[in-house]
């Protein structure tokens, strides 16, 4: 056996072969790669583990050997298994990462909204976590027991399942629930890790898997740091799971429900060159997801959604170009004609009357009505009320609804609209914008403590969104807080940093001007004038002179109503169409000016 150096070379395939396997293992760990990757390799390492045996015994020894049957016949048997064993994985896998629909669901007597949090399982060696597992498991129920679309079983519910051995699908069973959630805590270095998995009740197959670690020094606040975390990141994938079954619901024809998920996918990647600022590949991926969803639907005529969604990336693309009211324009008449071709199918489909109730309203903001602005925007709020009457669960036409209402103004309906928004926004889709409303609508009610209270939960769950360090220099600037100069410009530095690139520069000036009000407040006026006069913007900068009216607040502010009236008059001359439905007209900005002759003329209310 010496001779043949048997020992060396299976020595020395273990160890190259492990390096790869944990090279798998990390891959999988940080999700880059499927679970099946790992097990895959594991059964070629295997596999491999016995070949590099037989090829050290056959050929381990000095000179040539001859290729023997037996030697062939060998290696073939290990080949065989796996190859064999391969195809097993990828058709239980395929198997297991098959979703049921809504109707299978349905049928088993299961509702996917429906959730049970099972309690998790400390994997620690000294069963030393137990307590951070069962402190999880109640904080998750809990978080998300406030989500109204959700139904979670209670934690009474759950509890009899601790340590259970029944299989996944019959706990789902014995529960009713659609989707289960279940996860494990143990120790990982110097700290503890949490993994976090979602599965379908129909099957218990696992469709979704996450994973996340905490410093030892932050053990005691891991439950309220980690279960807002989680919470948050399985609404995201139960909103993305529960989607994809209500839309193959929809249709008969898998291959248009296929290139339905692919136009998604891009969209989603449209998303993402968005927010690095790269408008090229964005519109890009917009025009490959409209490819998609015109063969969606050539494929099946009858499915209203494909036009819906075309109608959706058009209005995506006209708010991206709303610097460019003839380019938004354009965008926004076709996405109208895709929105009424999904409405000739089904007149009552709610996701073609929310895209259509928003274009309108696009179209209003946008100055595009003519002389239908009225009518404009009493059919976008028609559209968005249909909408949310036939689908309640429609975050962003809520979200809208609020913006019309700010529009009229009735600002106690626009703040219950948003909280509607923010209340039916299950899965975190649009969480950044509707926080935004709630803090926008609280500043513009006066209720400060309800702005701070927003402003911050939005800087916390969005820490790199240039919005909720703006929101935070509005405050310093109202009596909301007191006024400190120093933080004013820090944040004005982190505002200017985070905005998006192609809007920097409006960004810069708008926050010099909030910080101007900062200043103000903090009873330096002849400061506050100078930062307010360096602020102004050129025309390229400001093109629609809107800017013009944020420095009229704090010269208000200041008490100076002629300056603060005459760049009123200034912003809307150079922009009129802005004046008949100028949305702060009775806001308390302007309640210095509300019994002026000519402010009531120029904002287009009676003198």
């Amino acid at each position: 056996m010496r001779e043949r150096r048997l020992g060396p070379i299976v020595a020395s395939y273990a160890a190259v072969g492990w390096i790869v396997l944990q090279v798998a293992d990390q891959l999988v760990d940080r999700e880059v790669a499927p679970p099946i990757v790992y097990t895959m390799t594991l059964l070629w390492y295997v596999v491999g583990l016995a070949a590099s045996a037989v090829l050290g015994w056959y050929h381990g020894e000095k000179g040539s050997q001859r290729v023997t049957r037996t030697e062939v016949v060998m290696l073939g048997l290990l080949a065989t298994v796996a190859l064999s064993g391969s195809a097993l994985l990828v058709r239980g896998t395929a198997g297991e990462n098959a979703l049921p629909t809504a109707d299978a669901l349905r049928a088993a007597g299961l509702d996917p909204y429906r959730v049970a949090v099972l309690p998790f399982a400390d994997r620690s060696r000294d069963g030393s976590l137990g307590h951070v597992a069962g402190g999880l498991t109640e904080s998750l129920i809990r978080n998300l027991g406030t989500v109204g679309a959700l139904d979670l079983v209670s934690e009474n519910g759950v509890a009899q399942f601790q340590d259970s051995s029944l299989p996944l699908d019959s706990i789902a069973r014995l529960l009713g629930a659609g989707t289960l959630v279940s996860g494990t805590v143990e120790r990982s270095g110097g700290g503890v890790r949490v993994n976090l998995s979602i599965a379908d009740g129909v099957s218990g197959a696992e469709f979704r898997r996450g994973r996340f670690e905490e410093s030892e020094e932050a053990l005691l606040d891991l439950n309220a740091g980690v279960s807002q975390e989680a919470s948050a990141l399985l609404r995201e994938w139960l909103g993305q799971e529960v989607e994809l079954r209500r839309q193959s619901d929809e249709t008969s024809d898998p291959v248009a429900w296929a290139l339905l998920q692919r136009a998604e996918r891009e969209r989603r990647e449209a998303e993402a060159h968005a927010r690095a600022g790269n408008m090229e590949a964005l519109a890009e991926a917009l025009d490959r997801a409209d490819g998609f969803l015109a063969e969606a639907g050539e494929r099946d005529p009858s499915w209203p959604r494909p036009s819906a969604t075309r109608a959706r990336i058009q209005l995506r693309l006209a708010q991206l170009s709303s610097g460019e009211p003839r380019e938004a324009g354009a965008y926004s008449e076709r996405g109208l004609a895709f929105a009424n071709e999904a409405l000739a199918l089904d007149e009552r489909f709610a996701a073609a009357l929310e895209v259509r109730g928003t274009l309108n309203y696009l179209r209003w903001a946008l100055g595009l009505g003519g002389g239908n602005a009225v009518s404009l925007l009493d059919a976008a709020e028609a559209d968005l009320q249909a909408a949310v009457r036939r689908d309640a669960s429609l975050a962003n036409a809520w979200n809208v609804l609020s913006i019309i209402h700010s529009q009229k103004p009735d600002l106690v309906n626009a703040k219950l609209a948003a909280s509607r928004a923010y209340e039916e926004d299950a899965f975190l889709r649009a969480a950044d914008d509707l926080l935004w409303r709630l803090y926008a609508t609280s500043y513009d009610l006066e209720q400060f403590q309800d702005a701070v209270r927003y402003c911050e939960e939005g800087r916390r769950r969005f820490p790199d969104h240039h919005r909720f360090v703006e929101c935070r220099l509005w405050l310093l600037a109202s009596r909301a807080m007191e006024p400190d100069v120093d933080l004013a410009w820090a944040l004005h530095s982190d505002y200017v940093a985070l905005a998006p690139e192609r809007s920097r520069d409006f960004r810069d000036r708008q926050g010099r001007l909030v910080v101007g009000g900062v200043i103000a407040r903090a009873g330096l006026p002849d400061s506050a004038n100078a930062v307010l006069l360096a602020a102004r913007p050129t025309p390229d900068v400001d093109p629609t002179g809107e800017l013009l009216g944020i420095e009229a607040v704090f010269r208000l502010q200041m008490n100076q109503k002629d300056e603060a009236l005459s760049l009123v008059r200034t912003y809307l001359t150079a922009s009129p169409s802005h004046r008949a439905g100028w949305q702060w007209s009775a806001h308390w900005w302007w309640r210095p000016l509300q019994d002026n002759q000519e402010f009531r003329m120029l904002v287009g209310g009676s003198p």
